[in-house]
């Protein structure tokens, strides 16, 4: 089964989650409990599916192209139904994760195409804020 064959990385945000998660998920081959910080583009590149709380993290993942899945328990803010609407992300409750996550890695290879097709083309209609921030910058600058 995928879901028994992949690596679980487990990114908490307190110190007091990292000695929990770590307490409870000691003796799982697959889980890594992550116990500092990580480069988060490095390892959403690697990512087969990713489950977050809605936060930073998440919606990168689902710009980036990777399957993802929000279990944050409030309403969900604006960049998060955004993506929501687009087809880039999915909202589950806490309860759904485990039956949603093994759904989704039975076609996670038709559900990352999509997913990275979705990414592209949402890419291809942004534009580069560089040049707005120089400018605003520039702008500011010169009335000193």
């Amino acid at each position: 089964e995928k879901a028994r064959d992949s690596l679980i990385f487990v990114l908490p945000r307190y110190a007091w989650q990292m000695r929990y998660l770590k307490a409870k998920l000691k003796g799982f081959y697959n889980v890594v409990v992550a116990t500092k910080p990580v480069h988060s583009p490095s390892l959403l590149k690697k990512t087969t599916l990713f489950i977050g709380s809605g936060g930073t993290m998440t919606c990168e993942a689902a710009l980036l192209g990777v399957p993802a899945l929000s279990f944050y328990p409030k309403e969900p803010f604006h960049v998060e139904r955004f993506l929501m609407e687009l087809g880039l992300l999915k909202r589950v409750r806490s309860h759904e994760i485990p039956e949603v996550t093994v759904s989704a890695l039975s076609e996670i290879d038709e559900l990352r195409t999509k997913q990275l097709e979705l990414s592209r083309k949402l890419w291809s209609m942004m534009e580069d804020p560089l040049p707005k921030v120089v400018e605003v910058i520039e702008s500011l600058c010169s009335r000193a």
